[in-house]
């Protein structure tokens, strides 16, 4: 790839970029070919591995034929990634950036430059190495639309967003004498200034050391490490050498109660867990940052898989604080965020982590600083609660699951012994019911912290599932509210309140169940104007059974 400036250069023509044979075309850098060939095979590491464990390498004529097929498709790997990479091509248009891929299926796709939302920079560990980096250009689109130049030197990188960027400012200004002011009003907040490198952005808050491992130890992910550490205990015997097995003083072991040796087990399970969620959390959000420039918001994390992406403020149209069981004795939550159009956060949709762990006193001066639009104190108690006779409801939703479990496990267990009433069963059920007063307190947890909060505005809505949720958005960006309610509802004069913010496919649509009708009708009609008050109160509702 030419290291020359990539700013536009051509003068400015009537027509489509597309038919203009002017244009001078880049290609990415030549050491995609390599980092695409190895990331066409990784996925034979793992079987390859096991091969070699197993001891099934290194008998007559398979390690021929191992090494032969593993050449023939390394081979196939490179030409593949040389093809990809020799049809890949992307020029500056007057107005637009134009690239043109595929190997088999031609593809020619156009992003007019005032039509460019943000322009972030990815890089992982592998890219990293050989130096280079992703530039992905986001589109109020978002998914197909958006593009992603996937091999890019990383001091061109930079030359290339400051050029976008500059071309989208030009594209922007030249543009404000021909749109209509509704439409003018539609992006302004967006027009504005180029996306400054992180080092010249404003820094809001960086993710200490401590914080990081407390991320880590309170994360949700010890969940799916739990089942990778169970994974390779079950496969354990067929891993690990049986040289190490025969070292493993086998004769104290069952010398000891099967009570000591199970809790030992669990001990060491819990430990493993913990530890390895702590190391992904660290890898994931590792040098967390969080700055500003101008109008956008610069967000970049991670030791190995370092991701830089920009959100535009105007986008936001939701923030969510979340309290999860562990972090909630210790006042500390994640801020997440709702964002119209795009894809952020690595694909995963229209949301992401604003901040993963923060003092719940700190969330309110960081939204002042990042989105003044939504800065409210998570912990303002909720001015409309949930009735009394909800309670009931909550603690019923979230026992009977637990209590139908027992059961199951019950009758299993009598099948198996062949005898319904025996000690064991009784000593198993009465062990997994001594766990339900904890579903019946979540239940009234969520009872509890079920309410809304509406002020000019703004409105806060607060529910749980696990971790308590506070959503803080405004009345102007909220795209659905409606009621609902079943016949048990109806009678008790209950409805489940719905509210949805655009989000595109990532979520933004949120329930608070068992809501008072009457506090649910005032709320829509607070949030619809006076005048919709008759049809809000005549919302269908399903019939009483």
């Amino acid at each position: 790839m030419a290291d020359h400036d990539p700013q536009p250069t051509i003068p400015a023509t009537e027509g489509s970029a597309v038919a203009d044979e002017r244009l001078t075309w880049h290609r990415m850098s030549a050491r995609f070919i390599f980092v695409g060939t190895l990331r066409q095979l990784r996925g034979l590491v793992i079987p390859a591995a096991l091969i070699l464990i197993t001891g099934n390498m290194g008998q007559g004529r398979s390690e021929l034929i191992y090494i032969g097929i593993a050449t023939i498709i390394t081979v196939l790997a490179g030409l593949g990634s040389l093809a990809e990479w020799w049809n890949f091509r992307y020029a500056f248009a007057p107005r637009e950036l134009v690239v043109r891929s595929g190997i088999i299926q031609k593809q020619e796709r156009v992003v007019p430059y005032a039509r460019i939302q943000a322009i972030n920079i990815n890089e992982a560990p592998l890219e990293r190495l050989v130096g280079i980096v992703r530039l992905k250009v986001e589109t109020a689109a978002g998914g197909t639309a958006d593009i992603e130049i996937r091999a890019v030197a990383r001091d061109e990188a930079t030359r290339l967003r400051e050029a976008l960027a500059a071309a989208r400012a030009q594209a922007r200004q030249s543009d404000d004498d021909t749109v209509t002011p509704q439409a003018d009003e539609s992006h302004s907040d967006a027009a504005a200034t180029e996306v400054a490198t992180p080092a010249d952005a404003e820094l809001l808050r960086a993710l200490s050391t401590p914080e990081l491992l407390a991320l880590g130890a309170t994360s949700g992910r010890i969940g799916p490490m739990a089942a990778v550490v169970g994974a390779v205990l079950q496969f354990g015997t067929e891993i690990v050498p049986d040289a190490w097995w025969d070292r493993v003083p086998w004769q104290r072991a069952e010398a000891l109660r099967d009570i000591q040796v199970l809790v030992s087990l669990l001990l060491v399970v819990a430990v493993v867990t913990w530890l390895l969620a702590i190391a992904s959390t660290a890898l994931t959000y590792g040098g967390f940052e969080l700055r500003r420039s101008g109008d956008q918001l610069l967000l970049q994390h991670g030791l190995l898989d370092r991701r830089r992406r920009t959100i535009p403020i105007q986008r936001i149209q939701a923030i969510l604080v979340s309290e999860s069981l562990l972090r909630q004795p210790f006042r500390r939550a994640e801020i997440r965020f709702e964002s119209a159009g795009g894809e952020v956060d690595g694909g995963s949709g229209d949301s992401g982590a604003l901040f993963p762990y923060i003092p719940l006193d700190e969330v309110e001066p960081l939204l002042r600083r990042a989105a003044p639009e939504f800065a409210r104190d998570p912990a303002t108690p909720m001015t409309t609660r949930l009735p009394r006779r909800a309670m009931r409801r909550y603690i019923t939703a979230a026992t009977i699951g637990w209590l139908l479990f027992v059961a199951i496990v019950v009758a299993a267990l009598g099948l198996w012994l062949d005898r319904w009433i025996t000690v064991v069963t009784w000593r198993q059920a009465l062990l997994l019911l001594a766990v339900t007063p904890v579903f019946i307190w979540l239940g009234w947890a969520r009872w509890r912290d079920g309410g809304w909060r509406l002020d000019d505005t703004s409105l806060m809505l607060r529910w749980r599932a696990i971790a308590r949720e506070t959503l803080i958005t405004t009345t102007s960006r909220i795209q659905r509210r409606e009621m609902t309610a079943d016949p048990l509802q109806r009678r008790a004069g209950l409805v489940t309140l719905h509210l949805s913010v655009a989000s595109g496919l990532a979520g933004g649509h949120y329930a608070l169940p068992h809501a008072e009708e009457h506090d649910a009708e005032r709320l829509l009609a607070a949030l619809s104007g006076p005048r919709h008050l008759v049809e809000i109160r005549k919302v269908p509702l399903p019939a009483e059974a």
